[in-house]
């Protein structure tokens, strides 16, 4: 469902906070690098990790957002970085620029980069959120996001028209043309013999990510069950029952999930989109105060294959 582009010089760059802005583009680089040449902007982690996806892409190092994370509260920490943020967005946006005089790109698309954009190029803007969820200041919020997004020429949104998977985080009228792509997760259902009970699959930015992991390891490791842990090696190994898998790739992680009886994983749009193309059984766990996954653990919890819990449930997980 991805709108036609043949022939064109294309500019790509996802968000940093973990992998999932970077794993849900994969579908649309690899259809685009078909008929089209791409050069990748980003950091040695993602272009090592696209390197291993085999896509024809040329890569260019290109500057994070580099926030400061300390795992307290998500919220507060989003709040205190603002500053931060529209500076890392002017600046990512000049940045680009000054390669657009020498490139001259016909098309940017950014994943959740405000500042990937420039006036003389089609700019594209994939995400799911057009609006904030947030306990305080959600209208605002929304607002200024709204802003940023029709600033570029298209949104490019990963769901359906029906906002099946997004719910209201994608319902908003822009100024901008929305193409609704539908679940653009590369990953498929396979038939597998089933080896692990669990499969951990760690996300997100750090520390959250390690905090998380490490509070969730420590309650399995009691187990008599098979875990496998995707994403996150543990610094002490001695876990019987726990394979540590590191960072997969795309066809790795998606024979890892069928082999598995059940996913924990916590609640990122691009998980939800990768476990319901792999029809598979997970607990999801949203991190406390990001309302987004909040918002989706609230929206989905009738899915008849997805459990939701918070992270003070962790100890019910058997």
């Amino acid at each position: 469902m991805i709108p036609k582009i043949e022939n064109k010089k294309i500019a790509y760059a996802v968000l940093n906070w973990g992998m999932g802005h970077l794993t849900r583009s994969i579908s649309i680089l690899k259809e685009l690098s078909l008929k089209n040449r791409i050069t990748f902007f980003g950091n040695e982690e993602q272009i090592h990790y696209l390197k291993k996806e085999s896509i024809p892409l040329e890569y260019k190092i290109f500057p994070d957002y580099n926030l400061n994370f300390k795992g307290k509260s998500f919220l507060v920490e989003m709040i205190l970085n603002s500053p931060r943020m529209i500076q890392a967005i002017q600046q990512e946006n000049q940045l680009l620029q000054k390669e657009q005089n020498q490139e001259k790109f016909d098309v940017i698309i950014s994943d959740n980069r405000f500042g990937f954009r420039v006036s003389s190029a089609k700019s594209i803007i994939l995400t799911h959120q057009l609006n904030i969820k947030s306990p305080i200041f959600e209208k605002q919020g929304s607002k200024l996001n709204q802003i940023y997004l029709n600033k570029f020429d298209e949104v490019w949104v990963p769901d359906f028209e029906d906002h099946r998977y997004s719910g209201d985080l994608s319902k908003a009228k822009l100024d901008s043309p929305t193409h609704f792509l539908g679940n653009i997760s590369d990953l498929s259902a396979k038939q597998s013999e089933k080896a692990f009970d669990y499969l951990v699959i760690a996300s997100g930015p750090e520390p959250y990510k390690s905090n998380f992991m490490e509070k969730l390891i420590a309650h399995l490791s009691s187990f008599d069950k098979k875990i496998a842990v995707a994403g996150w090696i543990s610094e002490s190994k001695n876990f019987e029952s726990i394979v540590f898998l590191g960072l997969l790739n795309r066809k790795e992680m998606q024979n890892y999930i069928c082999k598995s009886e059940k996913v924990i994983a916590k609640a990122g749009y691009t998980t939800l989109l990768d476990l319901e193309k792999t029809k598979t059984e997970a607990i999801l766990i949203p991190t406390p105060k990001q309302y987004e996954q909040e918002y989706l653990s609230q929206y989905l919890k009738n899915h008849p294959r997805f459990t939701f819990k918070s992270e003070n449930e962790i100890s019910s997980i058997d």
